[in-house]
C-alpha cells in the first residue's frame, strides 16, 4: 500500500503541468488593463498632479497597447532622434517588470515630437545607464501622435493637451504571460516648473528619489 501511494506522488510530480495563458481579446474594448489617472510627486506624496494625465497598458494575447494623455499648456520637446534622452524633455515614461524580480526589466520614454527611448535594463543597481546594464531593445515603429491640441516648441499661443498610444508585442518582450504570471510596472510623466526645473509624478512613489526601484512597484497578477 505505501509503495502504491510512494509511486503515485512520484508520477503526480513528473506530469508536465501546462500553463495557461492568458486569454485573447479584442483590444482595447476588452481584455486585461492597467490605468492610472492619479499622480503623485515622487518627492513628496502629498502633492498631487493637478494636470490632467492618464496613462493606461491594454493586454491580450498578442501584446500590449499604450496610450497616454498629457494636459499640458506649453506643448515642448528637444530631442527628436530615437534612444536620445528623452527624459530631459517632458515626457511620460512606462517601466515594465516581467517576474516582478527587478531584473531585465523595460522603460519606455515617449515625448511630443513623438520620440522614444526603449531600454531593457539588467537590473537597478547604478550605475542604472551603464552600458554593461542596458540590454538592447526596440518596440519598433508602432508609436506615433493620437491627438496634439496645440502648437509645440509656440508660446504665442496657449496650448491643451497631447496624447500618445502604440503597440509592444509579447515577442520583444520574451514572450506572453500566463495566468498565475507577476508584472511588476509604474508610470512616470517629467515636467517642467515655471523656474524650468523639472519635476517628476508617478503612479506609485518608490519612497525614494528614484524612480528604480521595482520592489516598491505595484504588481499586477495575470
Amino acid at each position: 500500500m505505501r509503495y502504491c501511494l510512494l509511486v503515485s506522488i512520484l508520477l503526480l510530480f513528473a506530469c508536465k503541468v501546462e500553463r495557461q495563458l492568458i486569454p485573447a481579446a479584442p483590444i482595447p474594448l476588452s481584455g486585461i488593463v492597467i490605468e492610472c489617472d492619479r499622480f503623485v510627486n515622487l518627492y513628496d506624496t502629498t502633492e498631487i498632479l493637478k494636470k490632467k494625465t492618464t496613462v493606461a497598458l491594454y493586454m491580450d494575447s498578442i501584446g500590449i497597447t499604450f496610450t497616454a494623455f498629457l494636459e499640458d499648456e506649453d506643448i515642448r520637446y528637444t530631442f527628436t532622434k530615437r534612444d536620445t534622452t528623452i527624459w530631459k524633455d517632458p515626457c511620460i515614461e512606462i517601466f515594465m517588470d516581467p517576474g516582478a524580480d527587478g531584473l531585465n526589466y523595460y522603460e519606455l520614454q515617449v515625448n511630443a515630437y513623438p520620440q522614444v527611448w526603449d531600454l531593457k535594463l539588467k537590473s537597478s543597481k547604478p550605475p542604472i545607464n551603464a552600458k554593461e546594464n542596458m540590454l538592447p531593445w526596440n518596440i519598433g515603429n508602432n508609436f506615433g501622435i493620437a491627438k496634439l491640441d496645440g502648437i509645440p516648441n509656440d508660446n504665442a499661443k496657449k496650448d491643451r493637451s497631447w496624447s500618445v498610444v502604440g503597440t509592444i508585442d509579447w515577442a520583444i518582450m520574451d514572450g506572453a504571460p500566463y495566468v498565475g504570471d507577476r508584472m511588476g510596472y509604474n508610470f512616470m510623466r517629467v515636467d517642467y516648473d515655471d523656474k524650468g526645473k523639472p519635476t517628476y509624478w508617478v503612479a506609485k512613489s518608490t519612497g525614494t528619489q528614484n524612480i528604480h526601484e521595482p520592489s516598491t512597484w505595484p504588481i499586477f497578477t495575470f
